[in-house]
């Protein structure tokens, strides 16, 4: 098992690094949900469910508190991250979740440990079972950070236990602000019709709007329609 909170290779390089939220104030929530983030990590009881479709912001969200909690470097052993893909049969990670939680954290941490999952949903009923009896068992000495696209596969039972946080979709507009950021610090051109159309072939994603972006410096001219069309896949 991993206990470093390591994020997708797509994550963690070019402008998906250079322009993704750092402090619970850049991210796009309610006034009300950064507030209330900030409550949790002041008050030192973290438990929280991100919702929201593709590319809405829901790492970004289990990233910042990770940071905001441990700041830049945690300790060897805070978290766990609990992976849906990962190799490990369900017996091994459920006894291991249980370990990670029973364990205390040494004294000279003054910070409890977390359990990350960014994909929820996507783990077994077995294992989501687990997370939601540790919560009851090791919620006192333990942080519980979640994500889910479909929050329909997350058992009412552990639904219950934690706070759910929606993370909208990304508004046009909000887009094309974003994107005419990029460009001009940058120094991407592009034309009005190859602006509008990479705006839109994003379907309300940051992730894909940075990611477009950054395979089109790869030209290293004016940007025009066609160009925007070869590079852009528009695969919703």
């Amino acid at each position: 098992m991993n206990y470093n909170f390591a994020m997708s290779a797509n994550d963690v390089s070019g402008f998906l690094t250079k322009y993704r939220p750092t402090s619970i104030g850049e991210l796009r929530l309610p006034k009300v949900t950064r507030t209330m983030l900030n409550h949790f990590v002041k008050g030192n009881h973290i438990r929280f469910i991100a919702t929201g479709s593709a590319g809405s912001g829901k790492t970004s969200v289990l990233r910042v508190m990770l940071s905001e909690y441990y700041g830049e470097r945690p300790p060897i052993g805070a978290i766990l991250r609990l992976d849906p893909n990962s190799d490990i049969g369900v017996s091994q990670l459920r006894s291991q979740l249980e370990t990670f939680c029973h364990t205390s954290p040494p004294a000279g941490w003054n910070k409890k440990r977390t359990v990350v999952a960014d994909n929820v949903d996507e783990l077994s009923p077995a294992i989501q079972q687990a997370i939601r009896a540790c919560m009851d068992r090791y919620g006192s000495t333990t942080h519980f950070m979640m994500a889910c696209t479909q929050p329909r596969k997350v058992p009412i039972v552990l639904k219950n236990r934690a706070w759910m946080i929606t993370c909208p979709s990304a508004h046009l507009k909000e887009l094309q602000e974003l994107q005419k950021k990029v460009c001009k610090a940058e120094g991407l051109v592009l034309d009005k019709p190859a602006a509008r159309f990479v705006a839109n072939a994003s379907f309300g994603s940051i992730r894909v709007l940075l990611q477009y972006l950054d395979k089109l410096t790869l030209w290293g001219g004016h940007v025009t329609l066609p160009i925007a069309q070869q590079c852009c896949s528009v695969v919703h």
